[in-house]
């Protein structure tokens, strides 16, 4: 997925970006032909080019770790990849569970192919489906702005 893609997948789910050299953290509020509206640090409005900006995402292989996200769970942890056992359940073809749990290096492909359905919640989740020549950093354990 390319970065403009992403961004403008993850507005309604608070996805935050930071810049080169920059110790702080930002939320995308809107997108607009090469630019992003956000809000900083302080809480005032700004502008920047989309290329500038590098979003701050969970890698897939924390799929199968606990997460800790304020805005799912009523901010308790819990484990996506169990989540989505769970909703697969109720699919009729959840291939694509399968899929990712395999190999998480092609996801790619096979999100493709899979649940419009997963595609969000992952987005939601702040997971990485951004195409891998884009900068990007990922949430730890000591950083993770999404708690």
């Amino acid at each position: 997925m390319t970065k403009e893609e992403f961004l403008s997948a993850s507005l309604p789910y608070g996805l935050k970006v930071t810049f080169e050299a920059d110790e702080y953290n930002h939320s995308i509020v809107g997108v607009e032909c090469n630019y992003v509206t956000l809000i900083s640090h302080f809480n005032d409005y700004g502008r920047a080019e989309i290329q500038k900006t590098i979003p701050i995402v969970r890698p897939l292989s924390d799929l199968t770790k606990e997460c800790v996200q304020s805005d799912y769970n009523d901010g308790k942890p819990f484990v996506p990849i169990d989540e989505l056992r769970y909703w697969a359940k109720c699919d009729a073809d959840h291939s694509w569970l399968d899929a990712i749990e395999d190999d998480f290096a092609s996801v790619d492909e096979k999100i493709n192919v899979g649940s419009f359905h997963l595609v969000v919640q992952l987005i939601r989740w702040h997971f990485d489906l951004l195409d891998e020549n884009c900068e990007k950093v990922y949430v730890t354990d000591e950083f993770n702005p999404y708690k």
